[in-house]
Order: structure tokens, then C-alpha cells, then sequence
């Protein structure tokens, strides 16, 4: 699931023009109610059908937003004052209304919501060269629009979302461990079977028929959910193929269980397939099929939690901390807020923080935030060394520097552009000052030439030296010792050879 914006705790963002009128509001947007937040206040989504976006909002929010019709920020402001337990400023409506227009909410009309549109406009327009490396690292294809097979398909699967199915599944699990562990050796060398041309393919096509599982399984909850699931492709993500389903109608969805379901249903499709496969593999006798089933049953659905578990890349184990957490927009906001951290820990700017949030939460976000960081900077880094091996030199050398420079490079430059942006207008204070030392230490320590030796393995030789060879083979009897000194004409070895005095001796006889 993708395109969910929160704004649950308060205005926060952009100021209007006090002095302007407030714009009138889109008339395709949708208004849902949402779920209730952990201390019960109530939230709404904002439905966005033309960007196919959710975004949360809050009390206040809403309250503002009915009564956005008197177009007026201070009628407003005194309407939901007088009609409600909130006490709004003229000013929590004009950022709101900065907000609207920043998010393209709004209908845009004068000289600035027509620049707006065109800088929208100019944004998404890449040259070649943008093109090709903005696909060859990220390409979206979408495929097919499955809404209508699968809510046909509804009706006769609805009882896998029941606690009987998931009792049935339960005890068909104990079968296929009890049969796969009787046969325990046969299983374990199977995995013999895959080194070869054939293994090969099956696990192909093994990977495959499980990934589409996989995404049937998160259209299916999504639509047993009444959510749309209006499309299906494949994400080259750096060449490599992933399957995505589109599943952001969940976020219409107010009962977060439900939520969970839908973010849960992809891994429990596999495990579903991995059951019916152990069993199958206990009754086949032996050749393709029964390996195809082992591959079902052992390798592929291991994978999928490995991968899809990983709440730091935006799998399905993402979507379920997400959920799981009740943080909308987990990913951006955990962002926003380390980057807050990160520089007033080390400039001590003094701004707010982009959001007032519970200390719990906070935590959770700021390590989740670091976490993702580090873990995304190892990971870039090693696929750009592993695309600098797959291909040949010239063309491996580019992917790798585009790779660090897109994923590493540029969000570092980004973010230290913001530094000396928000340090320039501001005197140095003592924070600053230490951490501008410590910096310059750790580059002087870097750059300068402390180490008075090196250590490297060497051979210590004459200028003059000679190879000797002997004519034929023989037996060293003395040499001369180690250190001596010698002159010219000394001996310095003596060697020995049976055969060759047997022959002088027959010579001489």
C-alpha cells in the first residue's frame, strides 16, 4: 500500500496569504471517516481519487474543513469555536488552507495556482539521461487491472477469512510435519535435485507461481474488505523483478485489524501453498512435480518472511508495523523526525519538532528512523559492488557510481545543504561550535599522515646476485653457513650424485 499522508496531531505546514481568499475546494475529493486514534480521539481520511492518495486528518482538521464553505478564515475560526469543544485561531485556518493548496486539494485559480500546476507539470517531465537512470534503478509496470476478477472470485473465498479455515490449516500443518518427518532424509536430499539445468528452471518457476500467490492473496483481502484493487504489474527494482498489488483503498478502511489482514494475507497465501505443497510432496513418487512441491514447501515461503518480514524496506512487514502501531506514514514521518534530532543534537537550531507526538512513539519512530538508515546504506552499498562485478567494467563502474551517488551520495548532500542553509542566519552557538571542531578533527585525523611507519612483507636482497644451476640432479652434502663472509674461489656447496661416479668409476675401470 502506498499514498497515505498523515496530518493527526494539529495544523502543521505552509501559512496562507492572510490577506487572500480562501480557495475553494476540490469537488471530486472524498471525505471517510477513520479510525479512532489510541486515545480515542476520532479521525478522517481525505480521499483523492485524481493522485489515488489518502490523507488522515484530525479533529480539528475536519471541523475546520466543514465549514470551509463561509470561505472565510476568521468566519471559520469562530464558527468551529462557537459550534465546538476546539478553541481554532484565524491562523490554524490559514495554515490549513496552505496546506489544502500544497497538497493540490484546492481548485487552483490566479497567477499563483497556475504557476503551481506548471511547476507540477515540470516536475514530472525527465530529459534522457533522467529517464534512463531513474527506470534503470526504479521501473513501475503496470500490468493488469484485476478488480473485477477478484471480486467475482469473493463469494468463494470468503471462508478462508474465517477462524474454521484457519483451524483446518492449522491441523493440515501438523499432517504434512508428521509426513515430511517420517521421510526426513528423502527430504533433506532433495535439495540435490535443484543442481542441475531442470532444478534450475523449477525453482523459477516455482519463485513465480509463488509471488502470484503471494499478490492474489492481498487483492483478495483487500476486496473481501470492499477495498478496489485496481492494479497489478512488476517493479524492476536496480533489474531485479518484484510484484506489487495496489492495495492503498485499505487506508478507507477504518478497523485496523482489517488493515492488518489485508498487510498479513500476502505471507499467509504462501503458507497456505507451502501446507497443501508438504502434503503433496509426501504422497508423489519422484521426479519434477514431487520437486516442485519440495521447492513449495521448504525454500520459497522461508524466503518470503525473510524478505517480506524486513520492516526496514517497504515490504509487507512495513505495512504491518505501520498498522500495527496505528502510524500512518510511518516511513516519511519517522524521517522527518530523526532528521529534527539529528540537527538539534548537533547545531542546536531550537525549531519544533514536525510533530507533537507521545515520548513512546517518538522512540519508536527515532529507531526505526536510524535503524532504516544504517540498514539501507549497507544494502545500497553492496548492490552497487554487486552490480559493479555482474557487469563488465566500463558499464559496472557507471551503475555503481550512479547507484552510491542516488541512494548515498545525494540524500547526505541533501541533507547537509540544510545544515548550512539553517546555520548561515544564525549566530554559532556553543553546540555548533563543538560540533564543527569535532568534525575537523576527524578530517584532519583522516587526511594527515599520522602513522610514522609501515608494516609490509618484504625480502631483503643483494644488488649482485646469480642463479645456479647444476648439469644434472644430486644430493647436497655442505654448504657453506649462514653469515660467513667468502671470497672468490671458496666453496660453497658441495653436492653428490651416485649415478654420476658409477659412471666415472666404469670409465676409469
Amino acid at each position: 500500500m502506498a499514498g497515505v499522508v498523515s496530518l493527526p496531531s494539529g495544523i502543521t505546514g505552509r501559512v496562507a496569504r492572510p490577506d487572500a481568499a480562501l480557495p475553494a475546494l476540490r469537488q471530486d475529493l472524498q471525505l471517510l471517516p477513520g479510525p479512532a486514534g489510541a486515545d480515542g480521539i476520532p479521525s478522517w481520511t481525505i480521499h483523492d481519487p485524481a493522485r489515488h492518495r489518502f490523507i488522515r486528518i484530525g479533529w480539528l482538521e475536519f471541523e475546520v474543513l466543514s465549514r470551509w464553505d463561509l470561505a472565510d478564515a476568521t468566519a471559520i475560526a469562530q464558527a468551529v469555536s462557537a459550534q465546538t469543544t476546539i478553541r481554532v485561531t484565524v491562523r490554524d485556518v490559514e495554515v490549513m488552507a496552505g496546506f489544502l493548496a500544497h497538497a493540490g486539494l484546492v481548485v487552483p485559480s490566479g497567477p499563483v495556482g497556475r504557476a503551481q500546476l506548471m511547476a507540477e507539470a515540470g516536475a514530472g517531465k525527465l530529459g534522457a539521461a533522467g529517464w534512463l537512470l531513474k527506470n534503470y534503478l526504479f521501473l513501475r509496470l503496470r500490468l493488469v487491472n484485476p478488480d473485477r476478477v477478484l471480486a467475482g472470485l469473493v463469494p468463494a473465498t470468503n471462508f478462508v477469512f474465517t477462524q474454521g479455515f484457519v483451524a483446518v490449516m492449522a491441523v493440515l500443518a501438523l499432517v504434512a510435519f508428521y509426513h515430511v518427518g517420517r521421510q526426513w532424509d528423502g527430504f533433506t536430499h532433495s535439495f540435490q535435485e535443484l543442481f542441475s539445468l531442470e532444478g534450475a528452471f523449477l525453482v523459477g518457476v516455482a519463485l513465480s507461481c509463488a509471488k502470484v500467490i503471494h499478490e492474489i492473496g492481498h487483492g483478495l483481502a483487500a476486496r473481501h474488505f470492499g477495498c478496489k484493487v485496481p492494479a497489478m504489474g512488476v517493479a524492476l527494482l536496480v533489474l531485479w523483478p518484484v510484484l506489487w498489488t495496489d492495495t492503498t483503498d485499505a487506508w478507507r478502511l477504518t478497523d485496523r485489524r482489517h488493515r492488518l489482514i489485508v498487510d498479513v494475507s500476502g505471507m499467509a497465501a504462501e503458507l497456505v501453498l507451502a501446507v497443501f505443497a508438504a502434503l503433496a510432496w509426501a504422497m508423489l513418487s519422484d521426479g519434477s512435480l514431487r520437486t516442485a512441491a519440495f521447492l513449495l514447501c521448504s525454500s520459497t515461503w522461508l524466503i518470503t518472511l525473510a524478505i517480506n518480514l524486513n520492516p526496514l524496506m517497504r515490504f509487507d512487514g512495513y505495512y504491518l508495523l505501520s498498522d500495527g502501531f496505528d502510524i500512518p506514514n510511518l516511513q516519511d514521518r519517522a524521517f522527518a523526525l530523526a532528521r529534527w534530532r539529528l540537527r538539534e543534537t548537533l547545531f542546536d537550531f531550537g525549531a519544533p519538532p514536525p510533530e507533537m507526538l507521545p515520548a513512546a512513539t517518538a522512540r519508536l519512530m527515532l529507531v526505526y528512523a536510524y535503524c532504516t538508515w544504517v540498514y539501507r546504506f549497507f544494502l545500497f552499498l553492496g548492490i552497487a559492488v554487486l552490480v559493479y562485478h555482474l557487469a563488465f567494467k566500463l558499464l559496472g563502474f557507471f551503475l555503481m557510481a550512479v547507484e552510491i551517488w542516488w541512494f548515498i551520495a545525494r540524500p547526505i548532500m541533501r541533507e547537509m545543504r540544510a545544515w548550512i542553509t539553517n546555520l548561515r542566519p544564525r549566530p554559532i552557538n556553543a553546540r555548533t561550535a563543538i560540533t564543527i571542531t569535532l568534525a575537523a578533527l576527524v578530517m584532519l585525523i583522516l587526511a594527515l599522515p599520522w602513522r610514522t611507519e609501515i608494516s609490509a612483507p618484504a625480502v631483503l636482497r643483494d644488488n649482485r646476485q646469480a642463479a645456479i644451476f647444476t648439469a644434472t640432479a644430486g644430493e647436497l652434502q655442505r654448504a657453506s653457513p649462514d653469515g660467513r663472509k667468502v671470497a672468490a674461489g671458496d666453496v660453497l656447496f658441495q653436492l653428490g650424485s651416485e649415478p654420476l661416479m658409477w659412471r666415472r668409476r666404469q670409465a676409469q675401470a
